[in-house]
Parts: C-alpha cells; sequence; structure tokens
C-alpha cells in the first residue's frame, strides 16, 4: 500500500516487476483519501505473465483493447477510467481475457466516456460491477460458467450476455 505517491516512481516499480519474466500478481492501492492518476507501462496491457490484479483509488489510461491472456483475477475498485484523448469518447473498450475467472469494478468513474465495455472471458465464474450510473453498454462473452453475478445501479438494462465460447 502506498501511503506517500510519486508517480514516476510507481510506474518504474511497476515497469522492473513486469519485466521480470515470472511476475504473476499485481496489487497497488493507495492509502489516502481521493485518487491519484497512474500511468501503467504500455506493455502491462499485453503482459502474459500476471495472473492477479488488484487495483484501488487510481485514475487509468486504457487503449482500446487490453488483454492478458494469464489473468484469472482483475478486481478495480475506486478507479477512474481516463480515455486517451480526453476530448472525445472511444466507441469501444475490449477486455480480452481468456482465463478470467472473477472480475470486480467497484465505484468507479469516467466510463460513461466508453460506448461499449466489451469482456471477452470465457471462463468467468464470479462477476461484480458497482455503481450508481453507467451509460456504457456492457457486453460480456462467457457467461456458461457464471456461478455468483451482482450489479447495482441502473446497470442491468445496459447488459449483453453471450455464452458463445471462443472460436
Amino acid at each position: 500500500k502506498l501511503s506517500s505517491y510519486d508517480p514516476s516512481r510507481v510506474k518504474l516499480w511497476i515497469s522492473a516487476l513486469l519485466l521480470h519474466n515470472n511476475f504473476e500478481r499485481l496489487h497497488v492501492s493507495y492509502r489516502e483519501h481521493g485518487m491519484r492518476k497512474l500511468e501503467l507501462p504500455c506493455y502491462f496491457h499485453t503482459c502474459d505473465s500476471l495472473t492477479e490484479v488488484r487495483l484501488c483509488r487510481f485514475n487509468l489510461k486504457f487503449p482500446p483493447i487490453v488483454c492478458l491472456p494469464k489473468l484469472r483475477i482483475l478486481h478495480l475498485r475506486k478507479i477512474g477510467f481516463l480515455n486517451r484523448n480526453l476530448s472525445s469518447s472511444l466507441s469501444q473498450l475490449v477486455l480480452s481475457f481468456p482465463v478470467l475467472e472473477s472480475f470486480h469494478l467497484e465505484d468507479y468513474k469516467g466510463l460513461d466516456k466508453v460506448k461499449t465495455l466489451k469482456i471477452d472471458a470465457h471462463l468467468l465464474a464470479n462477476f461484480l460491477m458497482l455503481s450508481n450510473h453507467c451509460s456504457t453498454q456492457i457486453r460480456t462473452n462467457g457467461v456458461a460458467k457464471l456461478k455468483k453475478f451482482k450489479c447495482s445501479g441502473l446497470l442491468f438494462h445496459k447488459f449483453v450476455w453471450s455464452s458463445a465460447s471462443p472460436s
């Protein structure tokens, strides 16, 4: 957990960890109230060793496609989604996690700038998405193995579910 915050140092720490081929778990939480910008290295979004990511109290920029082939757990809490081009909306954000089992997204902001959030996770067993409002359409492929689903706010009518298996 971070009690003092220097964004350049945090990016360097994460970069050094991700460059280690066997690095699997990334848990980063900012202790103080409020949120800080966290710039992730570009290769984070395609890292082939991460199996678990837990981030709390950060503003993050995502490219249009994020593919983490070994990720099993993704928990994002108190996250702000920042579009790389803040003046326009992103038509689609694709999160491709072939072996993801648990997806938690709680208390987030800024997702409204994305028209469609597509989550490809064919082994998804646990899905939690909590927010007061979201105008984004959420398209989820991979609900055949879903065992636990929790959604709050005005989100439920925005979901498009598919159990189609990957081709």
